[in-house]
């Protein structure tokens, strides 16, 4: 298994794993960002390896469903990646390749100390806003991973298991600005 951000986190969970169930396993940084970096490793498997010996294929992605607001640049990338799986989940089904993703939903893990000091702050608001009442972990973000790397997954393609404890379920997260400055077309009322 090759595995791209596997030093620290979901990745480093995944390769743990992975290693316990007997796989070889390969860490890559994230150099690159999503669609590129995961397109050219994406693509050096198939044809360093995948292409004759069939296999699988998941690539993590993030929560975007409900749009990626103030981080539209991010979003825009990870669906890129949601395509590109789907895409090659369908192409390259007749090689013997199955291509699937995984998206997690807020996860306990190191990320989490990217939002500095308002970290708490931020678990507490997305465990309020998840149906699920808290936060996900690293552990269960790999089993679904490990799943569909698994022969169990053997007639599952171009899927993409969502482990949110239900997040995408609920409403929106970033609060609205108050606002009269939409505009309307047409005279209709109630």
């Amino acid at each position: 298994a090759v595995i791209t951000g596997g030093g620290t986190g979901i990745g480093k969970t995944i390769a743990h794993e992975l290693c316990l169930l007997g796989c070889s396993v390969v860490l890559a940084s994230r150099y690159k960002t999503p669609p590129t970096g995961t397109f050219l490793v994406t693509k050096y498997a198939y044809e360093a390896y995948l292409k004759d010996h069939g296999g699988a294929i998941v690539n993590i992605l993030v929560a975007m469903n409900k749009g990626f607001p103030y981080a539209s640049h991010s979003g825009a990338s990870r669906a890129a990646v949601e395509n590109l799986t789907k895409s090659l989940a369908y192409e390259w089904a007749s090689r013997g390749i199955r291509v699937n993703s995984v998206t997690p939903g807020t996860i306990l893990s190191s990320g989490l100390s990217n939002y500095g000091p308002v970290a708490d702050q931020v678990c507490t608001s997305y465990s309020a806003h998840t149906p699920a009442r808290r936060l996900g972990t690293v552990e269960e973000v790999s089993a679904a991973t490990v799943f569909l790397l698994s022969p169990a997954a053997a007639y599952t393609t171009g899927t993409n298991a969502i482990v949110d404890g239900g997040w995408n379920l609920a409403g929106a997260l970033v609060p609205l600005p108050q606002h009269v400055r939409y505009p309307v077309y047409g005279t209709s009322k109630l």
